[in-house]
């Protein structure tokens, strides 16, 4: 046994999370040999949305969310968010099969996560946040929500941004980002996202821009 001291809460959940990822590690490592566990793989299906604060066609969402049936979680980002009950529309969506996990909001931007009723048994700690990067980092025209939960022990993150726009604002995008995986009301206080969860996603309407004309970007990203 041995005693461990600290200066202060900051280091003490530091050491802790250091910890924990020792033991994501082995317990990683564990699941990528012949021995599973029982273990079966799951699917994502994530999704982001600029709504620019119009309603949601009338047609529907099927074009959007049709592969949604084959997905065990969905988890669902939105920007500029129209309409009068969303939650309602993306349920009706992806359907009846799935349950609502957990939904996050900050002024327009939502996140909405789903999960199959099958499966729903295997989630726990389900918790969300936000942080807000827009006027004096306090508005939440710009920012991002997100929400954490464990599934089948594996801890999952999920973070949909709305970061600044406009071509020349890359510094300010890039510290937006930072500030956001540093200050989201999301897990342990003082820990980045990235270092506190088995698997962490960020996505929505980043308004990152790629300076070169569209055939030798589309020539770059042919696989």
């Amino acid at each position: 046994r041995r005693l461990y001291e600290f200066e202060g809460g900051l280091e003490r959940e530091a050491f802790l999370a250091g910890v924990e990822g020792m033991r994501r590690q082995l317990r990683l490592g564990a699941w990528g040999s012949d021995e599973t566990g029982g273990r079966e793989p799951i699917s994502v299906l994530i999704g982001t949305w600029n709504m620019g604060s119009a309603a949601p066609p009338a047609a529907g969402l099927s074009p959007w969310l049709g592969s949604a049936p084959h997905q065990t979680i969905i988890v669902l980002g939105i920007q500029e968010c129209g309409g009068d009950d969303l939650a309602s529309t993306l349920a009706a969506a992806v359907g009846d099969r799935y349950v609502l996990l957990c939904h996050a909001s900050l002024v327009s931007i939502r996140l909405f996560a789903f999960c199959l009723a099958s499966h729903s048994h295997a989630v726990s700690a389900v918790h969300t946040g936000h942080r807000a990067t827009g006027f004096g980092n306090i508005y939440g025209n710009k920012g991002a929500v997100g929400c954490a939960f464990s599934f089948h022990g594996t801890s999952l993150c999920f973070v949909n941004a709305h970061l600044a726009a406009r071509p020349d604002r890359v510094a300010e995008r890039n510290a937006n980002a930072s500030d956001v995986l540093e200050g989201m009301s999301l897990g342990r206080r003082g820990l980045e996202l990235t270092d506190q969860f088995d698997h962490c996603f960020l996505f929505g309407d980043l308004n990152y821009r790629v300076e070169m004309q569209f055939d030798e970007a589309a020539g770059h990203a042919e696989i």
